[in-house]
């Protein structure tokens, strides 16, 4: 959406994203009948996938058991972080031609005491959308 500016003979541009979620009462949420728990169901459906942006999502039971594991995740990674228990191993990158290792990729792993072992294409979207992932980056370096 373009708005004038008014100081300027000029205009700039707003982009808004959304998350909407929604359910149809009594079917998708059973016997709830607290407006609070009505509410958090269709926020957890809302928010259930939160690396896609500009969505209408239906709320089922298992989008509440999604947003409460993102959630721990994202509470646990800010921990592993300052703690500095995220691990990388190095893949060596290889010159097919002439026969030589050319570098290496580090590639991010995470191992949490509660969680067991959390894929980086689970927590790196997390981390993406709550501004974690430039500490990540920053521990890469300096290890």
């Amino acid at each position: 959406m373009l708005l004038p500016d008014i100081h300027y003979d000029s205009t700039f541009q707003v982009n808004i994203d959304y998350h909407l979620g929604y359910l149809i009462y009594p079917q998708d949420c059973g016997q709830l009948e607290s407006f609070a728990d009505i509410t958090r169901c269709v926020a957890s459906a809302a928010w259930s996938n939160n690396t896609v942006i500009n969505q209408i999502t239906r709320y089922t039971p298992d989008k509440l058991e999604t947003l409460a594991r993102n959630a721990k995740i994202r509470q646990r990674l800010g921990i592993a972080i300052k703690q500095e228990t995220l691990t990388f191993v190095y893949q060596p990158q290889y010159d097919l031609i002439n026969n030589k290792v050319v570098g290496a990729e580090a590639l991010i792993r995470w191992h949490d005491a509660e969680l067991g072992d959390v894929s980086p294409l689970e927590f790196i979207p997390i981390a993406e959308s709550c501004e974690l992932i430039l500490s990540p980056t920053e521990l890469s370096i300096k290890k």
